[in-house]
């Protein structure tokens, strides 16, 4: 499995399973945030992350120049910070959660 990051974004674990015929991508991140982030993040800016993922089947008798796309994901999380109600904010479209700390929304 190839996993590129930004600075400050890990990817702990990632497995992907599949199960009558649908797939499935299992994945944790440890992501730190850089002080100057944060300190815009606890300023009202938000901050957008996006999570790719493209499965490919290798094929070794075009010398792996033209794998097979099997699978392409995107999705979109978003981050903010509500200064009145002290609380983090993280967002998948439609559906949000609020945290007491920045340390537990990023968990």
């Amino acid at each position: 499995m190839n996993a590129s990051a930004s600075e400050g974004i890990h990817v702990k674990s990632a497995e992907v399973s599949q199960n009558a015929g649908e797939y499935y991508l299992q994945a944790t991140f440890e992501v730190e945030l850089t002080h100057t982030l944060e300190d815009a993040l606890n300023k009202g800016l938000p901050l957008h992350f996006v999570v790719e993922f493209e499965l490919i089947r290798p094929r070794w008798y075009t010398l792996y120049l033209w794998n097979k796309s099997i699978l392409e994901f995107e999705q979109d999380y978003r981050l903010s910070y509500n200064a009145l109600t002290r609380q983090y904010r993280l967002s998948l479209g439609a559906f949000h959660q609020n945290f007491d700390s920045l340390n537990d929304a990023l968990a």
